[in-house]
């Protein structure tokens, strides 16, 4: 249910894109009808994700790892 947050959902359900400039990915999805839903979160030292959700209202993670 769209009322349970992203991460209490278990199963298959969202595609995962490393990028090398995450503030810029997520600047330009939500500039394009994006929605963020989670994050920006350091999840180990350097390796940044956060989720969003396209128009339609399907998850995209999207990951930036040190280079």
């Amino acid at each position: 249910p769209a009322a349970d947050p992203f991460h209490a959902i278990g199963g298959l359900r969202y595609l995962t894109v490393r990028v090398d400039d995450l503030d810029r990915v997520v600047e330009r999805a939500t500039a394009r009808g994006g929605a963020l839903v989670m994050g920006p979160l350091e999840i180990r030292p350097g390796v940044r994700l956060v989720v969003l959700h396209d128009p339609d209202g399907n998850a995209i993670e999207v990951v930036q790892e040190p280079a």
